[in-house]
């Protein structure tokens, strides 16, 4: 998201838009889970794992379930296609219960 406000175009909606976003990471602060060097391992092990069972997942969301699987997270997301391979909790919630 910081890279999509820094290609917009300048003006009232740009410069409202990275308020919101400073605003919200403010308010986020010590919330939100880095990917570290233990989550770096977690991530190595899984990829691992996948790739030995010709699992494929994008790098980002394959990082994203590192995270999950690291803090026994589940992942919330309507993008549920990318991470049921992955061996971590999703849930879509905008699916049908």
């Amino acid at each position: 998201m910081f890279g999509e406000t820094q290609m917009m175009p300048d003006g009232k909606r740009k410069a409202q838009l990275s308020l919101w976003l400073q605003a919200l990471c403010d308010c986020m602060q010590g919330r939100i889970l880095s990917f570290n060097t233990t989550t770096a391992y977690a991530w190595g092990q899984l990829k691992a794992k996948w790739d030995k069972a010709g699992v494929s997942i994008p790098s980002l969301d394959s990082q994203i379930a590192a995270t999950a699987h690291r803090y026994s997270l589940t992942v919330v997301t309507r993008n549920t296609a990318d991470f049921s391979k992955s061996g971590v909790k999703v849930l879509n919630p905008f699916g049908t219960p």
